[in-house]
């Protein structure tokens, strides 16, 4: 994957933890999206030069937030949807035998790797503050990922929507990166970050992927409460 692409692709990735965390802040107003980064490592291992992250406040532990299952919803689908966007993007980007479980992995070449690591702390604190739960495990690690891709690819209006908010970004970042140092970051704060917030809200209201966030939350409340009694 050349230097543009491979920015393309973790874009798409740090979109699908936008979104979400975008309807989190929505839905509970203690939170807020306090930036968006994209960086380059020009002596990364692997194929993935570009990485970044989106910080959510106020910082939660996950001790705490498991204690409630609307947030342990969101926690668990925020952490997920990077590396369902990504894989989206490979897919229809000529990759056809890119996977969810080769982005959202504990090997250094994976995408998702710290998403990876932070899904696994949350589902320790989960185990630690229920017990051991069967269908909790059965469903998030093996589930929720098939069910989640399925309905994102569906949409085919809302895909390409954010293939064009990833283009418009993608061109934001290259004309500082070609003027910088071959380890370069790139931070979406302030007004910038406002002004792609307003539109990725106005995104979600012409299509119908709230309505798919949401169908997909209350899937993952009522899995993992029912779990609780599993």
């Amino acid at each position: 994957m050349d230097l543009e692409a491979d920015l393309e692709r973790v874009l798409w990735h740090e979109l699908g933890h936008l979104f979400i965390d975008i309807i989190q802040c929505e839905e509970l107003k203690n939170y807020s999206v306090d930036f968006m980064f994209v960086g380059y490592i020009d002596n990364a291992k692997g194929d993935n030069k570009w990485n970044g992250g989106v910080r959510i406040e106020p910082s939660t532990k996950f001790e705490e937030i498991v204690k409630d299952f609307n947030l342990t919803s969101y926690a668990i689908l925020s952490l997920m949807s990077g590396c369902i966007f990504e894989t989206v993007f490979r897919v229809n980007n000529g990759n056809k035998e890119a996977l969810f479980e080769k982005c959202f992995c504990m090997g250094p070449q994976c995408a998702g790797l710290m998403d990876s690591k932070q899904f696994y702390q949350l589902n320790i604190e989960f185990r630690k503050f229920y017990g051991y739960r069967v269908r909790y495990v059965e469903f998030i690690e093996k589930e929720l990922n098939v069910i989640y891709f399925k309905k994102l690819q569906e949409n085919n209006s809302f895909l390409s929507d954010v293939d064009s908010l990833s283009k418009k970004l993608k061109a934001t970042v290259l004309k500082s990166f070609y003027s910088s140092n071959s380890n370069f970051v790139y931070q979406f704060v302030g007004e910038e970050l406002e002004s792609i917030k307003k539109e990725i809200i106005v995104l979600l209201d012409k299509s119908n992927y709230r309505s798919i966030f949401k169908e997909i939350l209350a899937i993952i409340v009522s899995e993992i409460s029912q779990s609780e009694n599993s």
